[in-house]
C-alpha cells in the first residue's frame, strides 16, 4: 500500500513505521514535532523515535515497526563493495568529473561549497559556451539533499549524462545545450550520504534551513544556518533560474509551492499545466504541497519560487529511499524524459533584456506579469528575464531601482512558443528607492486560505498602498538591490512605510545576508530611520521584526550607490577590460583620487582600493577572485559609477 516518511527530530535511534491515521490529524502530529514527507491512503510510512513508539501507542494508534534503525532500509547499499549500482560519494565526484573531462566544450565541473564536514558540494554546468555567462534561460537540478534519499543523485547524474551523451546527435537536446544552461547538483548532502542519513553533519533537516517562511523545524536553528543551504541559496543568486527541480523519495509524487500554506499560488495554473506533462513520462499524481502533503516550512520550493519566481517543483520517486538496484534505470528513464520535456515547455512565455537607455548596460530588474503570477528577475550581469506563461495576452511592467518603470501591454504568448519583449529603462533623479528581493522571511504560520495578505511581493519596490500584514512575532527581510545598497548619509537614510497605526515594529540592517543585524530603531506606524547606529557605512539588507501586526507598503531610501545616471557615466571614464576573465581588469580615464570597491553577489566588499591617478589613462588589476558575479563600484570626483564583472576559473 502507498505510504510515506513520518519522521521525529531526537538523539535516540529512530525506527521505520507505518502508521493507520486521517489526514485530519497530520497537522496535530506536525505541531508535536513530527516531520512528514508524504500521505496516501490512510497510512503513514516513516520516522520515529523508537522510544516515541509506547507514546503513539497510547494514543491508541497502531505502529507497525518495520525496521528498529530506519538506516537499515538502505543497508543492503552500503554493504555492497562501492555501493553497488548506486553511487558512492567518491564515485558520484569522479562521474562528474569524467563527464567535465569528455566533454569540455559543453561541460564544466565546479565545487560550488563545502559540507560540515569539509566534504567538496559540485556541479556540472552544461552549456554550449560553459566558461561564458551568455543571456540564455537556466535550469538547476539537484539531489540528495536528504542524504539517505539516494535514488535521487542517480536521477541528476542521469539528466547530465543526457546532455552530454547526445550533444550534436538529438536534435532537441542539441538545442537545449545551446540555448540553455543546466546546473546538475547531484549530492546536496553529501556527509549525509557518506552517513546514510537523512540529516547533514549538524543534525539538521536541510529542507527546513531555508529562508522563505522559515519556520524553526527540522532542527534548523535559523533560516540557512547550515553551509550547505548558503551554498544553494548562492549559486542561484549567481544564477537566477527558470525552473529548478528537487528529487527526493519515500513516497511518488510531482509536487509544487506553496508549502507553507494551503493557498494556491498565483502561478497555480502554470504549475498544474507543467506537471501534467512531466507526470506524462513519470506518471505519478501531482499537486500543491501543503494539500497533497502536508505543510512544510523553510522548504527549498517555497524558497526559489517565493524569492525569485522560480517554478520550483519536487519530484518524489520511490516509496523506497533506496529502491532496488534493478529499478535504477527505468526510474531515471521516465525522469530523464520529464526533465527534457519540462526544459522545452517552461521556456514558453516572455523573454527579454533589460538594458539602461542611454548607456545600453544590462540591469538587474524585477519583472511583474500585471495580476498574473510572482515576479520573475533579470541577471545583473547580461540582463536577461525568462517567464513561462501560457498563451494568452499580458501586461509586462519591469522596474529597476533608479529607473522609471516601463509598461508593455497587449504582449501576445503563442501557445507553444515565446514573445521577446526588451526594456529600455530612463534613469530617474531624485526619487525614492524600493526593496529588489525577498531573501528571508515568516511573516505568519497558517495564513488564511482565503487570503492573499501575506505575499511578500506587496512590500517590493516603492510605496503603492499595497502590504504585506506580518503576523505578532513574523518577520521579513528586504533586499535593496545590487547596486542600490542603503548609504549613511546625514540624517535619515530610510522611510519604513505602513498602511497601519499603533503596530510596534522594530528595523535592523547588515552589509550581508549572513552578517550581523543591529536594531536601528522602532515605530508603530510610517517612520524613517539613520542607519548611523550599525556603524555600517551602507547597507543592503533590512530587516523588518513585528511585535504587533504590522501592514510593510515599502522600505525606501534616498541617494543609492551603483545607478549610473548619465552625468555621471560621463564624468567617470571607466572600462571593464576583458570581460570575463580569471579576475576583474579595468581602466580609469582621467586624474583623480577614487575609492574602488568590488562586491560580490551577496552585497559583501570583496575588495577595495583607492587610487590617486595622474593624468592620462590606467590600467587597474584587482587581486584573483574566485568564479563568479561581481559589481565594480568606483567613487571619484563626487560621483559614481557600477559595472558588472563575470570572473572565470582558469
Amino acid at each position: 500500500m502507498p505510504y510515506i516518511l513520518i519522521l521525529i527530530l531526537s538523539l535516540g535511534t529512530k525506527s521505520l513505521v507505518e502508521v493507520d491515521v486521517s489526514r485530519s490529524d497530520l497537522p496535530e502530529l506536525i505541531a508535536c514535532g513530527f516531520e512528514l514527507d508524504g500521505y496516501k491512503d490512510g497510512v503513514a510510512r516513516g520516522l520515529v523515535d523508537y522510544e516515541r513508539i509506547i507514546d503513539l501507542e497510547a494514543y491508541g494508534l497502531d505502529v507497525r515497526v518495520i525496521y528498529e534503525d530506519y538506516r537499515d532500509a538502505n543497508r543492503w547499499v552500503y554493504e555492497q563493495p562501492n555501493f553497488g549500482y548506486y553511487h558512492s560519494y567518491t564515485e558520484m565526484h569522479a562521474a562528474i568529473e569524467s563527464l567535465a573531462r569528455d566533454y569540455s566544450t559543453i561541460a564544466r565541473m565546479e565545487t560550488i561549497g563545502y559540507s560540515v564536514q569539509n566534504r567538496a558540494i559540485f556541479a556540472l554546468k552544461v552549456s554550449d559556451n560553459p566558461d561564458i555567462e551568455e543571456a540564455e534561460p537556466t535550469f538547476i537540478f539537484d539531489g540528495d539533499i536528504h542524504g539517505n534519499e539516494i535514488i535521487a543523485g542517480e536521477v541528476v547524474l542521469a539528466q547530465a549524462k543526457k546532455l552530454c551523451y547526445d550533444y550534436g546527435s538529438d536534435t532537441l537536446i542539441t538545442r537545449l545545450v545551446d540555448e540553455c544552461e543546466s546546473w546538475l547538483i547531484p549530492m546536496d548532502n553529501p556527509d549525509g550520504v557518506v552517513a546514510g542519513t537523512r540529516y547533514n553533519a549538524n543534525g539538521v533537516d536541510l529542507n527546513r534551513d531555508f529562508g522563505y517562511q522559515w519556520g524553526a523545524t527540522g532542527g534548523s536553528p535559523g533560516p540557512f544556518s547550515q553551509p550547505e543551504t548558503k551554498v544553494r541559496r548562492d549559486i542561484y543568486w549567481k544564477n537566477y533560474s527558470l525552473n529548478t527541480v528537487h528529487f527526493h523519495s519515500g513516497t511518488e509524487l510531482y509536487i509544487y509551492p506553496w508549502g507553507f500554506t494551503t493557498m494556491a499560488t498565483p502561478d497555480s495554473a502554470r504549475m498544474e499545466y507543467i506537471a501534467q506533462r512531466y507526470t506524462n513520462y513519470f506518471p505519478v499524481s501531482y499537486g500543491q504541497i501543503a494539500r497533497v502533503l502536508y505543510s512544510v516550512y523553510g522548504g527549498s520550493t517555497d524558497y526559489f519560487y517565493g524569492c525569485f519566481g522560480d517554478l520550483a517543483p519536487a519530484v518524489e520517486l520511490s516509496y523506497w529511499y533506496a529502491p532496488p538496484q534493478s529499478q535504477i534505470d527505468h526510474i531515471c528513464e521516465q525522469n530523464v524524459g520529464g526533465m527534457v520535456e519540462l526544459m522545452r515547455i517552461s521556456q514558453f512565455g516572455i523573454r527579454g533584456i533589460v538594458t539602461d537607455s542611454i548607456t545600453g548596460q544590462p540591469l538587474p530588474a524585477r519583472i511583474e506579469v500585471n495580476n498574473t503570477g510572482w515576479q520573475v528577475y533579470a541577471d545583473p550581469l547580461v540582463g536577461d528575464y525568462y517567464r513561462f506563461l501560457l498563451s494568452g495576452t499580458y501586461t509586462v511592467t519591469a522596474h529597476a531601482n533608479g529607473y522609471y518603470d516601463k509598461t508593455v501591454s497587449g504582449v501576445a504568448v503563442p501557445s507553444n512558443g515565446w514573445t521577446v519583449v526588451n526594456f529600455e529603462l530612463v534613469p530617474e533623479d531624485g526619487q525614492h528607492y524600493g526593496a529588489y528581493a525577498v531573501p528571508s522571511c515568516r511573516t505568519r504560520r497558517n495564513p488564511s486560505p482565503s487570503s492573499d495578505i501575506y505575499f511578500t511581493l506587496k512590500c517590493l519596490g516603492t510605496r503603492d498602498n499595497q502590504s504585506l500584514r506580518l503576523n505578532s512575532n513574523g518577520w521579513i527581510v528586504l533586499d535593496m538591490g545590487p547596486t542600490s545598497p542603503i548609504i549613511n548619509n546625514t540624517g535619515n537614510d530610510l522611510t519604513v512605510v505602513t498602511t497601519t497605526t499603533g503596530q510596534t515594529y522594530r528595523v535592523y540592517v547588515a552589509d550581508t545576508l549572513d552578517g550581523n543585524f543591529v536594531q536601528i530603531g522602532q515605530a508603530t506606524q510610517t517612520a524613517s530611520f539613520d542607519i548611523d547606529p550599525s556603524g555600517l557605512s551602507e547597507a543592503r539588507y533590512v530587516r523588518v521584526n513585528a511585535s504587533g501586526s504590522p501592514a510593510i507598503d515599502a522600505v525606501e531610501s534616498d541617494m543609492p550607490v551603483g545607478v549610473a545616471e548619465p552625468e555621471v557615466a560621463r564624468r567617470i571614464d571607466l572600462k571593464v577590460l576583458q570581460n570575463p576573465s580569471d579576475r576583474i581588469r579595468f581602466q580609469i580615464g582621467g586624474p583623480g583620487i577614487y575609492k574602488v570597491r568590488i562586491y560580490d553577489c551577496q552585497g559583501r566588499v570583496v575588495d577595495h582600493q583607492n587610487l590617486n591617478l595622474k593624468a592620462g589613462k590606467s590600467s587597474v588589476v584587482s587581486r584573483r577572485l574566485p568564479a563568479g558575479v561581481y559589481f565594480l563600484n568606483i567613487e571619484g570626483n563626487n560621483h559614481s559609477r557600477t559595472e558588472k564583472c563575470l570572473v572565470i576559473s582558469r
